[in-house]
């Protein structure tokens, strides 16, 4: 892999981009499933009829001030109503009935105390781009710990503005990745004080709905096929080919 000769480093239990594989580690680690249990759907259950702007859904997990500021900010908002905000997403049925009708009941078998690190179908056919509440954001450093929050709209090929630490993403290009520079301003991203981040994050998105957020999603295309082409290079396509084989094998050979 990109990382086979780098050393994994912990210290003081907070991330840096000195730990930028502890972070890839669970990035990596999502992709693999998610491949495995939801990418062979991708092409038949996600039919795009946008209604909505944008898609932000965080989890109500407190120490996360970063995500709850930017939450509050965006609901208290007139010009953000036409959008997808919700918290707490893992009590929200809606949430739960899409993604067993998306993806099956063995997913939520698999796991249900985590069912939702999954992407919801119809969040992503109703929006245009999602902003992504990053795990960390307000520890005042280059913390870069990417999760299945970032994976998701990659997968999805949908546009995104990250909600997260200092460089997020400019550490996210230096594995691969484009970002969307060409079409928003992406100063925000090297903004040290994380409030000051944070509603400059919200600008962004006030700018590209004024813009049209259908827009940006089509005028992004090529950036979003990339991103999801680099992020199935990292784990290798053909082991996605490989589990899916075999998984059709397992499934015949209990069939008797």
């Amino acid at each position: 892999t990109v990382f086979t000769n780098k050393i994994l480093l912990l210290a003081d239990g907070i991330p840096s981009t000195r730990l930028m594989d502890l972070g890839v580690f669970e990035f990596m680690n999502f992709h693999m499933e998610f491949l495995y249990y939801a990418n062979t759907y991708l092409e038949t259950i996600l039919v795009r009829k946008p209604s909505k702007d944008f898609l932000y859904l965080i989890m109500d997990k407190g120490q996360r001030s970063h995500r709850d500021l930017l939450y509050f900010l965006l609901k208290d908002d007139k010009e953000f109503d036409n959008s997808v905000c919700e918290r707490n997403t893992r009590n929200n049925r809606q949430v739960f009935k899409d993604l067993v009708d998306s993806y099956g009941k063995a997913l939520y078998e698999l796991d249900h105390n985590w069912y939702d690190r999954f992407p919801s179908i119809k969040f992503y056919s109703d929006t245009n781009f999602e902003i992504v509440g990053e795990t960390f954001g307000e520890l005042g450093n280059d913390a870069f710990f990417p999760t299945e929050k970032i994976v998701k709209p990659i997968t999805m090929k949908h546009p995104f503005v990250v909600a997260g630490s200092k460089g997020y993403l400019r550490n996210l290009r230096t594995l691969g990745f484009k970002t969307f520079a060409d079409h928003i301003d992406e100063s925000y991203d090297l903004i040290h004080d994380w409030q000051d981040r944070t509603k400059a994050v919200v600008e962004v998105v006030r700018s590209i709905i004024r813009k049209g957020s259908l827009k940006f999603y089509n005028e992004t295309k090529s950036i979003r096929e990339h991103n999801y082409n680099v992020l199935c290079d990292m784990q290798g396509r053909q082991k996605n080919i490989l589990w899916n084989n075999m998984k059709k094998v397992m499934e015949k050979i209990n069939e008797g």
